[in-house]
């Protein structure tokens, strides 16, 4: 009979923030010495109990050897550890919270004795890091160990430095100016400039094709312009549109002037502030330390439990099978300027800046991070150095926000390792990147990840993202991930981009949506004919398409597969045909695949849709199908649900009820316990009779109909769990019975029918019910809910024009600055046809239409109900706009328009191409 353990309740951050709670003890562990840190203690006592500890963790650092713990009290600890000594593979050394409390390891320290300047400026006498500038950007490199930049935070907060123009309050959104005409690659002209001298200042600028974020040093200064130090590549620096903003510099402090800025006066050790309320300034703290953990050359050790505030944790070369558990590690790495990567051995310059040195750096082998929170980093928030790291059931966000190379997770100049079952969001470019600029070694794996928004300050990008030097992937697969929200969300933005000559990758079970142009981007070609070094696309769905890229390495694609993908209706599928690739079995692009509901992501497959049953099978990826042969898409029907992101409570905002849920991320429970899962991630397991879990915040745009559920337990009759709403006795909406798998890790998809959950933000409590004598019934690894299917289209939402069922005549091509296509080279008495549209019972009044034209005579757009010469609803203009992608909208009165029908739109002019058409809109 399986046991059922209950954990020691661990503190605030470990439930609230993680969802994951820390033992104050493994058995492991046991035998040896245990160790207490607190920091009323003293580094003169013994340390072996809680009336005596030490004071400093590193004390305790420099004390334990292998198999002993430093348990530490609750507080704040100023300090870099630097452990003396390695655990060994059953006896590591761990460093834990105490009973869960709350411990941080900061590397700053407070900042007090606060005078007023003048004004709302405040100032005190300090020494920073940093003397007035940053480390150079053309020829110096940021080591480990130095720090590259101030950082000040008030109230755990960071405080931007001096700018112009003033700080927008969000790091990866910062205030831009624009620079004007006569501007160059080192001269920037603006009239809006501050009236003073800005040598020294830094210049973050993006220029105009938007493709790189450069950091150059302002040498001189006049009146509406200043000349800086070049650090970019020609044709990625300063020019007519640029946008930038300049930070600190000899004289920053005349830029303070608004409420949150700072300026460090490095000749004189001072610094000044405006804080936030106006007022003196409290809570101040500035960096003082890179790193909270050093384990540059140890092993076996195993961090646990704790905060991490303003520092990061190193591994070096010779580290090895380290594990980072629980941590919540804030304000990681800061830089405000990109110098040449410590590791570069290529050139790559800016393009490979603060890639190995910046985030949790997980270098060596068999290091692993997982369970843990990693937030704020102006360059990557997780770098991959190292062989066989793994990186796994993560919230990593607020990355990249100086807009470089740098990503979420990156594998750095031959890093290799897993990355799965994680939640990645916001950053300045990527989300995941694979070797920029350096050699490749070995197979990676990517998969069951969230991936979101990116591409917040430039362009040329994907959320995953693979260059340069034609990189060979070695088999790397990256699969069963959500891809979505690109910020930048036009032509030159991609959702998975191969670059530069990539090849060797597969890529499978994605699914994309507004991504930009591109689902996937393949400037890359297969150089292999038996396909070693090819890249193979299967079974994805992808929202617009596959892109393939017109530049670059286009001799031959041969050994490249791309099968069983289903693309998004109306999209424009290839820029141009990969020349010898094999290209089969995908989804017809004009017809509707008929996703169960698209409005709420759910890109699974109705029962009607065309592409069940209409793939090929591919050995290793669609084995185990349900049918008469594969489904196309990411989502296989009567087979094996899958959801993808982080299961602690921290990421439970990042998701929605329609993706999935981690039943690990719950905002509250009762009697369970959480344990990893053999599919990846963590699981809710030891579920009792009358146990709950809680998450709070779900967001319902649609009301759902039904639950799904993933779900293991050997018992033969394991219990239901009910759905209720609000409270763990409020309203039953549904109950779902879990059968026996065989297994507690053999798992097994769910579904029963709810009502009553309605729309908006809902908290819901899901109930365990089974035998009382039972003392685990089943586990629970996620769930999900789902709407009816869809089977009519709604007139009174924006339609794309491109998604139509029938047509004459027109063709399809990409619409600019955006992510959708548009209907093309319209012609007098060709059409669109949609079937199944539902007016209603009331019926229409007003139709608008969005085209563009050239064609000074213009032409009509009819709306008529069931053929191209059926009842006429209405006829609306379609204008000469002065171009063909320049578009405008204009409206009609239409009556008639009742029921389901199919819906024509017809168009009728002149001689030539009337217009191009972009979407269609009723109001009732």
């Amino acid at each position: 009979m399986r046991p059922h353990r209950r954990p020691v309740l661990a503190g605030l951050l470990a439930t609230a923030l993680l969802g994951f709670v820390p033992l104050t003890a493994s058995p492991a562990q046991a035998a040896a010495t245990t160790y207490y840190v607190a920091t009323s203690g003293s580094d003169s006592n013994a340390g072996t109990s809680l009336s005596a500890p030490f004071r400093t963790i590193d004390k305790c650092a420099d004390t334990a050897v292998a198999g002993d713990q430093c348990l530490i009290r609750g507080g704040t600890y100023r300090e870099t550890v630097t452990p003396a000594n390695s655990g060994t593979s059953s006896a590591p050394i761990t460093y834990a919270p105490y009973n869960g409390e709350s411990v941080t390891v900061s590397g700053a320290d407070p900042v007090t004795g606060w005078t007023r300047y003048s004004g709302n400026v405040y100032v005190t006498d300090v020494t920073l890091p940093v003397s007035n500038e940053t480390s150079d950007t053309t020829s110096n490199t940021v080591t480990p160990g130095a720090v590259s930049a101030n950082q000040v935070f008030v109230n755990s907060t960071m405080m931007p430095e001096a700018q112009y123009p003033n700080p927008s309050g969000d790091l990866s959104r910062p205030a831009t100016a624009t620079a004007t005409a006569g501007t160059g690659e080192l001269t920037v002209y603006d009239s809006g400039l501050p009236a003073h001298d800005l040598t020294g200042a830094v210049e973050h600028v993006v220029n105009n094709r938007g493709w790189t974020a450069t950091a150059n040093i302002v040498t001189s200064s006049t009146s509406g312009s200043f000349t800086v130090r070049r650090a970019c590549w020609a044709g990625n620096c300063n020019d007519v549109g640029s946008k930038y903003y300049l930070t600190g510099g000899a004289n920053g402090l005349a830029l303070l002037d608004a409420a949150t800025e700072w300026w460090y006066d490095g000749a004189n050790h001072k610094l000044y502030l405006w804080a936030p309320d106006g007022g003196a300034p409290t809570g101040v703290e500035a960096k003082q330390r890179n790193y909270a953990f050093d384990l540059s050359g140890r092993s076996h050790t195993n961090i646990t439990g704790l905060g991490i505030f303003s520092a990061t944790v190193l591994t070096s070369s010779t580290s090895g099978n380290n594990t980072l558990d629980g941590l919540n590690a804030r304000y990681v790495s800061h830089s405000l300027t990109l110098p040449a990567d410590p590791q570069d051995t290529v050139g790559c310059n800016i393009w490979c800046s603060n890639i190995t040195n910046t985030g949790i750096i997980l270098d060596g082998t068999g290091n692993t991070l997982r369970n843990s929170v990693v937030s704020g980093s102006a360059g990557s928030g997780v770098a991959i150095l190292g062989g066989g790291t793994t990186v796994t059931n993560n919230l990593i966000r607020d990355v990249d926000y100086l807009g470089g190379y740098a990503p979420g997770v990156g594998f750095g100049f031959g890093g290799q390792g897993t990355v799965t079952h994680n939640t990645i969001l916001d950053s300045g470019r990527f989300l995941i990147g694979l070797n920029p600029g350096g050699t490749y070694s070995g197979k990676n794996t990517i998969s069951y990840n969230n991936l979101s928004n990116y591409g917040i300050q430039t362009r040329d990008l994907g959320a995953i993202y693979v260059c340069c030097h034609a990189v060979d992937g070695d088999g790397t697969s990256i699969d069963h991930n959500l891809i979505y929200d690109s910020e930048t969300a036009d032509r030159y933005s991609t959702g998975v981009y191969l670059d530069d000559g990539a090849s060797g990758f597969v890529e499978h079970h994605n699914v994309f949506w507004d991504t930009g142009r591109y689902g996937t981007g393949l400037n890359a070609t297969g150089s292999g004919s038996d396909g070693t070094s090819s890249n193979l696309l299967y079974n994805n769905t992808v929202a617009p398409g596959v892109g393939y890229s017109v530049n670059g390495y286009l001799t031959d694609a041969t050994g490249t597969e791309i099968r069983n993908n289903v693309w998004a209706h109306g999209s424009v599928i290839f820029l141009s045909t990969p020349p010898n690739a094999v290209v089969d079995h995908n989804s017809a692009n004009r017809v509707r695949p008929l996703f169960v509901n698209p409005a709420v992501h759910d890109y699974r497959l109705q029962a009607a849709s065309p592409a069940l049953d209409a793939g090929t099978a591919v050995s290793g990826i669609t084995d185990g199908y349900s049918g008469s042969a594969p489904d196309q898409g990411a989502y296989e029907s009567g087979g094996e649900d899958w959801t993808a992101g982080c299961g602690l409570s921290a990421c439970r905002a990042t998701t929605d009820p329609y993706l999935g849920v981690q039943a690990a991320s719950y905002s509250a429970q009762q009697g369970t316990s959480t344990e990893n899962a053999s599919e990846g991630g963590r699981d809710v397991a030891f579920i009792s009779n009358g146990d709950w879990n809680a998450y709070a915040g779900l967001d319902f745009a649609e009301a759902p109909t039904t639950f799904h559920a993933r779900v293991a337990g050997p018992r033969t009759t394991p219990g239901t769990i009910e759905v209720r709403l609000g409270s763990a006795t409020g309203t039953l909406a549904g109950t779902c019975t879990v059968p026996s798998t065989g297994s507690w890790q053999t798992y097994t998809d769910i579904s029963c029918d709810v009502s009553g959950v309605g729309t908006g933000t809902k908290n819901i409590y899901l109930v365990h019910k089974g035998s009382t004598s039972l003392s685990s019934l089943y586990n629970l690894l996620w769930f999900r809910f789902s709407t009816d299917p869809v089977t009519t289209v709604d007139p009174y939402t924006q339609v794309e024009a491109e998604q139509y069922d029938a047509q004459s005549g027109t063709d399809l091509e990409w619409a600019s600055g955006g992510s959708a296509s548009d209907v093309s080279y319209v012609s007098n008495g060709d059409y669109t046809a949609y079937q199944d549209v539902s007016f209603g019972s009331s019926g229409a009044s007003t139709l608008t239409v969005r085209t563009s034209s050239t064609n000074t005579a213009g032409g009509t757009v009819e709306a008529r109900l069931d053929s191209p010469t059926g009842t006429l609803l209405g006829t609306c203009t379609a204008p000469d706009t002065g171009g063909w992608q320049v578009y405008s909208s204009q409206s009609c009165d239409v009556s008639g328009a009742t029921g389901t029908h199919t819906l024509y739109l017809v168009f009728k002019g002149g001689s030539g191409n009337l217009m191009n058409f972009d979407w269609f809109r009723f109001t009732s």
